[in-house]
């Protein structure tokens, strides 16, 4: 997924690239992170971790942060 990220920290809804239309389903891109603890919790090997911060952080940033990853309600609350 790290080699798939674009300059902005946002990933495809599929890895590797595959045509979709907008917007992403998100479900793929939080899989990174979420992959990355569970490799951790069960080898207790840091070095994922450290090798894949800053592109999750990036992620992060770049998507979640930013809004751009919005759960669409269709106007419920």
């Amino acid at each position: 997924m790290q080699d798939a990220q674009q300059e902005d920290g946002g990933l495809s809804s599929t890895v590797p690239f595959a045509k979709h239309v907008p917007p992403v389903d998100p479900a793929w891109p939080t899989a990174y992170p979420q992959i990355a603890m569970l490799l951790y919790h069960h080898y207790g090997d840091i070095r994922i971790l450290q090798q894949h911060y800053d592109s999750i952080k990036a992620y992060v940033r770049g998507n979640v942060a930013s809004g751009r990853c919005k759960l669409h309600t269709n106007g419920y609350r």
